[in-house]
């Protein structure tokens, strides 16, 4: 009921792909060991320019925080403004109350946010980079390749085997799902 109200109210009618953000505001004076806010910030763009590629309805829903000396989410709507297949969650929309509306979720969140997106019970696309947010160590990287549809973007290509796999008929990935 509530992925039908919510196709009505938003007017999403096709397949779509979540992109659940656990990217930080810019300017917060957070840094990572292999990467600089700016760096984080473009990855975050790459990643929307990647995904906007794909044959299915992008639904993009930013990281609720406010920490910020420039509004980031204006920089990212300029950018994806002109994306035909995007709908951008531009309220604080709360994650878990708008889940339903994925048929596939793609997020680098390794805490709380992972926790929706499983609970979501769709195909779950992970993001896994070493300059931030990485995981804890080369075991868990391997029980994450098991249980999601693991892309490192710290190699050569991953954009293009990530959208290769988002191109994939929907039947097929949740195939590939239930495997997993």
């Amino acid at each position: 009921f509530q992925s039908i109200f919510l196709r009505i109210k938003y007017r999403i009618f096709s397949k779509t792909v979540f992109y659940v953000s656990d990217t930080m505001e810019f300017n917060t004076g957070k840094s990572y060991p292999g990467a600089s806010n700016s760096n984080i910030f473009l990855d975050e763009k790459n990643i929307l320019t990647v995904v906007s590629k794909t044959n299915k309805k992008v639904i993009y829903k930013p990281y609720p925080s406010r920490q910020y000396y420039a509004n980031r989410l204006s920089f990212l709507y300029d950018h994806i403004k002109h994306f035909k297949n995007f709908f951008f969650f531009q309220e604080e929309e709360d994650f878990r109350y708008v889940r339903s509306l994925a048929n596939i979720i793609i997020t680098q969140a390794n805490e709380s946010t992972l926790e929706w997106c499983i609970g979501s019970e769709v195909p779950l696309v992970y993001l896994e980079s070493s300059k931030y947010n990485s995981l804890k160590d080369d075991k868990v990287i391997e029980v994450f390749k098991k249980s999601f549809f693991f892309f490192n973007c710290d190699y050569e290509n991953w954009e293009k085997d990530l959208l290769d796999f988002l191109n994939l008929p929907m039947n097929t990935i949740d195939r590939l799902w239930k495997e997993k």
